[in-house]
């Protein structure tokens, strides 16, 4: 009688376990499917960030006090700073913006480009200005982990910067800050292959624990 009961609890104990098994074994295909097909297919996306800050302090705008740049005489200065990131692993190539340039429009009066620089050792796009935006001219690829910094000057009060783009294939997605969304996109990396290692393992322990279980008993 004990022998029945303790053969019926562990035939209830391993129909338990492969069925967890079978459980496991679908968000883990799930995974590794999505993993596989972005591999293959990767949406590319351009991270970007503006930081507007006045050149002159509020406090200092007097009758007495001028900005001048190039001998044109400016009310409401501002320096905008915007950067581009490329954080994925593949490069976005010209094909991908159809053939037009990237706008970064403001509705202050672009006086000038100041400075324009990319890391890591590549080339930034060039630029053209424009009243109300800088166009940038992607005619050559933008690279995995490059970063593009752009440094202009427009006068307006309270000016706004936004990104326009025509793209395949590709995403524009503003952030708060370059540095913090790097991080922020490396913890999340990190978890995504913990959990996925997570899954496996447990997976791999499961099946593994079934297949012992078949084997014929001496």
């Amino acid at each position: 009688m004990m022998r029945m009961l303790a053969d019926g609890s562990s035939e209830t104990f391993w129909t338990a376990l492969g069925a967890v098994a079978a459980v496991l074994a679908i968000p883990t295909a799930v995974m590794l499917g999505w993993l596989s097909y972005r591999a293959v297919w990767p949406r590319r996306t351009i991270e970007w960030s503006a930081s507007i800050s006045p050149l002159v302090h509020g406090a200092a705008h007097t009758s007495r006090l001028t900005v001048e740049f190039s001998g044109t005489r400016l009310r409401h200065p501002h320096i905008v700073e915007v950067h581009l990131l490329n954080e994925g692993k593949k490069d976005i190539e010209p094909a991908h913006f159809s053939g037009h340039p990237i706008e970064i429009t403001s509705t202050g009066r672009v006086v000038g480009v100041l400075q324009q620089l990319s890391s890591p050792g590549r080339r930034p796009f060039n630029t053209t200005e424009h009243p109300n935006r800088v166009e940038l001219d992607p005619s050559t690829p933008l690279h995995s982990k490059q970063v593009l910094r752009y440094v202009f000057l427009v006068d307006g009060p309270d000016p706004e910067i936004d990104i326009i783009a025509s793209t395949l294939n590709c995403d524009l997605k503003r952030i708060e800050s370059l540095d913090v969304q790097i991080a922020r996109n490396s913890r999340r990396r990190m978890r995504m292959l913990l959990l996925l290692n997570a899954f496996l393992a447990l997976s791999c322990v499961t099946t593994a624990l079934i297949a012992v279980n078949r084997l014929p008993h001496r």
